[in-house]
């Protein structure tokens, strides 16, 4: 048995990582239909997600008795509970992988779910356009950081391919469905479009992916407005 167990639900907000037991919690078993749950009916449910979530929101982790949840905190848990994963023992390259986490946070997700929530062409054109003007940022930090591969290079997977990877898979797949979304393939994109093809192949990168049609259909309701997750309260004005 392993002594970290890992509490998430659908698969798709999860990190993989080496002595990991899953609970499986997925939204999706009836006919493909997913229930939004008051955090009382997650903690009757799922007990032991609950605990280690008190806000019910993934991913989470319990280690030892000791619960953490938010990504980027569970990431650097991991790293320090591992070390030589997830993050390297050089100072350096551990602030360069800080940095590219913390331009990803501020300079494209919010204009995801702004491009995904925004019912004006205005509005959408200005998050289309700031979402690439994040990417070739972090296109050139991939550049300065190695010349291929993963963010510290070829094989070296560590938390700055995991802050950007799983909203790389949703541009096509989320953005391109709805808003007809897609990175360009010029050379202001040219790094990060290896990057991906480095980071799409690794296993356990792999095995924290939903499909294709659910991962559509979980976001379907910030693309109505129908979404009521902190996120849309906080980008959409969601009641």
């Amino acid at each position: 048995a392993s002594d970290l167990d890992h509490a998430g639900m659908g698969g798709e907000e999860t990190i993989a990582h080496r002595c990991v037991e899953w609970i499986d919690i997925d939204p999706y078993a009836r006919a493909n239909t997913k229930q939004p749950l008051s955090i009382d009916a997650k903690r009757e449910k799922y007990p032991a997600f609950v605990a280690a979530s008190p806000r019910g929101l993934v991913p989470a982790v319990e280690h030892d008795g000791f619960c953490v949840n938010d990504s980027q905190v569970v990431c650097e848990y991991l790293a320090d509970a591992y070390p030589g994963t997830l993050l390297p023992t050089d100072v350096k390259e551990k602030a360069q992988i800080r940095l590219f986490w913390e331009h990803v946070s501020s300079q494209v997700i919010p204009f995801f779910y702004k491009l995904l929530m925004n019912k004006d062409d205005k509005s959408r054109k200005e998050a289309y356009d700031r979402i690439l003007l994040g990417l070739r940022g972090a296109n050139d930090m991939l550049s300065a950081s190695s010349p291929s591969g993963c963010f510290l290079g070829p094989g070296r997977y560590s938390m700055a391919d995991l802050a950007l990877g799983p909203w790389w898979y949703r541009f096509s797949i989320v953005l391109g469905t709805y808003r007809s979304f897609k990175v360009p393939s010029t050379p202001q994109y040219s790094r990060l479009h290896s990057w991906w093809s480095e980071v799409k192949e690794r296993e356990s990168f792999k095995r924290t992916l939903v499909s294709e049609e659910k991962l559509a259909f979980n976001y379907r309701e910030y693309e109505d407005g129908s979404a009521t997750s902190e996120v849309a309260r906080t980008i959409g004005g969601a009641k």
